[in-house]
């Protein structure tokens, strides 16, 4: 994995404690992600022990307050000594984007963070990544199993099946002309706004298997509506099928050339 094209070095000491002031993390359960013992100061604060520069009470007083702020909690002082258990789900994640925002990260990794909240709250919070990502130059390394919320967030989709990325390219692109079949079938539940009827769904068939024993070939053969002889046998190259778009499959889009010959 490469961070600003170079690769991470995880048993670097060094280099993993500037990295952790360019990367910061969002957990997806707001309920378990923030120790209990420590009041929102402490855990705004907690992050800047990995800066160089040591910061008096004060100074740490007013960077968090003015990362509360940023994260929605106003008036800020009201929730700065507060505890997690007297916090409800939406305030907790907005203590932990307080969190990042006070490192002004270069990415952060996001996972699944509005899938346990309600939706009104789920709008507020991503309204707020648009902002640092807009504002501030932040990027997101956005994970979720909602296809709809990467369209509204992602400039680029990656859709991965079994740990492996099947299809990345241009959210745009990835949303209305994917060409992996396992793309076109997570895109075909989706009503996207706009669209005059619903595009057929396309049901697949069969187990997922396990990601300990994976299929031979392609794995996502066993699933496949247009598998051939040779995704059984070979795992398929990543081929560039248009600029900047990625799709590992031996017969990109054949999903729909076999839809249109019914």
């Amino acid at each position: 994995m490469l961070f600003k094209g170079s690769p991470i070095q995880p048993k670097n000491r060094r280099y993993m404690k500037d990295f952790r002031r360019q990367a910061q993390m969002i957990f997806q359960d707001p309920y378990q992600s923030l120790n209990p013992r420590f009041n929102v100061f402490e855990i705004v604060t907690e992050p800047l022990l990995f800066e160089e520069k040591s910061y008096s009470l004060a100074e740490k007083e007013v960077l968090a307050l003015q990362a509360l702020e940023f994260a929605g909690l106003r008036p800020a002082i009201d929730y700065l000594y507060r505890f997690p258990h007297e916090l409800s789900g939406g305030q907790r994640q907005r203590v932990s984007i307080a969190t990042c925002f006070i490192m002004s990260p270069d990415l952060i990794i996001a996972d699944e963070p509005v899938s346990m909240l309600d939706a009104s709250v789920r709008a507020d919070i991503l309204k707020l990544f648009v902002n640092m990502k807009e504002e501030r130059g932040t990027a997101f390394l956005f994970i979720t199993h909602d296809l709809s919320l990467a369209w509204l967030i992602s400039d680029r989709v990656a859709i991965m099946y079994l740990g492996k990325v099947m299809e990345i390219g241009p959210a745009d692109i990835i949303s209305g002309q994917c060409q992996h079949p396992y793309s076109q079938a997570l895109t075909s539940v989706l009503a996207m706004v706009g669209e005059e009827r619903r595009q057929e769904k396309i049901l697949l068939e069969g187990e997922t298997p396990s990601p300990i024993n994976l299929p031979s070939g392609c794995r996502f053969h066993p699933r496949c509506p247009v598998a051939a002889e040779r995704c059984r046998k070979e795992e398929p190259e990543y081929c560039e099928v248009n600029p900047g778009h990625f799709v590992s499959c031996h017969y990109p889009g054949s999903l729909q050339k076999h839809k249109g010959d019914k």
